[in-house]
């Protein structure tokens, strides 16, 4: 199983803040951050009815889309030689 699949393999189809965080080695406070950003191409895909959750394939699609071209911290987009 290759990344991100193998990272996202314990969870269910959707998870929790709690769960991202420890995906994505955030704070639970910085994963809705990223949840409630502003920018749409930042903002992590995620559904609250009560409490956030965050649909394990489209998860998945943002890891891949963003792990190349910026950090989950830093916005910005990332050049060759960083």
């Amino acid at each position: 199983m290759n990344w991100p699949d193998s990272d996202l393999a314990p969870y269910g189809t959707m998870l929790t803040v709690k769960d991202v965080a420890a995906v994505l080695r955030l704070s639970p406070d910085r994963v809705r951050g990223l949840l409630m950003h502003p920018r749409s191409d930042v903002r992590l895909p995620g559904v609250k009815i009560g409490s956030w959750r965050v649909p394990r394939s489209e998860l998945r699609d943002y890891l891949i889309a963003h792990h190349t071209t910026r950090t989950l911290t830093d916005p910005t987009p990332k050049g060759d030689d960083d």
